[in-house]
């Protein structure tokens, strides 16, 4: 039997694992807008200071997907207050996502 993909809230000590995986979506990003995105690189420790600050953010979470001992993948997520008269505040079971 194969072993399940476990998720659970990353350490400091996995950020360049975060930074190796968010090279994908770095890739892809830049692919379709590269006047607004840098592209991935193999020097993944350039982008450490995007992804510790959603590490350590009271609105931010990231959650790392792990199959064994191997990081295979994550989410990040950010809490926004809405700005616009026209938006309901957001209420519920996202309050209390830490």
């Amino acid at each position: 039997m194969t072993e399940p993909i476990g998720y659970r809230h990353p350490s400091t000590d996995d950020i360049l694992s975060v930074c190796e995986l968010g090279q994908i979506s770095n890739a892809l990003r830049h692919q379709a807008r590269p006047d607004v995105y840098a592209d991935a690189t193999g020097e993944f420790a350039r982008d450490k200071p995007h992804w510790l600050s959603s590490l350590q953010g009271e609105d931010r979470a990231v959650f790392l997907a792990e199959h064994g001992s191997t990081a295979v993948g994550f989410l990040a997520v950010q809490v926004m207050q809405p700005t616009s008269p026209l938006l309901q505040p957001l209420t519920g079971p996202f309050e209390d996502i830490r």
